[in-house]
């Protein structure tokens, strides 16, 4: 940027100052009469600061660096976006950054790789990924990283999928088919929940498990 004007380079001092103190007041501060070059400075900051201002920006001061900023830091900022500057790219760093984003990824662009990127960042996203997409491995990661059963179809809940339920907290030893009970699931569940022993099959209960939920209780206020 060239040097401003002395009365300028206060206002702009003054200006970044306010987005400091909340990114929303580039609301209040008169766009119009800048500069095109501050304009732009000061819009690019608020969105550094948070990618939601995005939604406070007037369409023709919005630039693609803008929005890729927007979204890089707050990947819901993506719903935001000119539908113009919607691309591959700005999708995936919108849910590499929130993998919940991947509900305003147009489908002509939501592919297996964008899925994936979105489910790894948040299991929770496996509910957006459209069935067609929804294929094992993409399960197997979304179990781990938070899905909850109900977005697993049926025909995948395999034990892979139930140990990263069982991990994550998604579900209870309780839950897990009868067959799929091995001494490695148990254990895991008896780190987190020391009344899962109660789940335990019979057959390969031991001392060492029982000590396990005794200790994982007594952890757990």
């Amino acid at each position: 940027m060239q040097a401003l004007p002395d009365s300028l380079a206060r206002a702009r001092d003054a200006y970044l100052a306010m987005l400091a103190q909340s990114p929303a007041n580039i609301v209040k501060i008169p766009l119009a009469s800048l500069t095109g070059e501050l304009a732009q400075e000061l819009c690019l900051k608020a969105v550094q600061l948070a990618g939601a201002a995005l939604a406070l920006l007037p369409d023709a001061l919005v630039t693609r660096e803008m929005c890729l900023c927007a979204v890089s830091g707050n990947g819901l900022a993506l719903r935001h976006v000119p539908r113009k500057l919607v691309d591959r790219d700005m999708c995936l760093a919108a849910v590499r950054a929130n993998g919940l984003a991947l509900r305003f990824v147009p489908s002509r662009l939501c592919d297996w790789d964008m899925a994936r990127a979105a489910v790894e960042n948040d299991g929770q996203a496996l509910g957006l990924v459209p069935l067609r997409l929804r294929e094992q491995e993409i399960c197997h990661l979304g179990a781990a990283r938070g899905a909850s059963l109900a977005m697993i179809p049926e025909r995948f809940r395999d034990r892979i999928v139930w140990q990263g339920l069982v991990r994550s907290g998604r579900a209870s030893l309780g839950d897990v088919p009868h067959p799929l009970r091995d001494k490695s699931l148990c254990l895991d569940a008896l780190r987190l929940e020391g009344t899962a022993i109660k789940d335990v099959p019979g057959s390969i209960l031991d001392q060492g498990m029982c000590a396990l939920a005794v200790r994982t209780e007594q952890s757990n206020p």
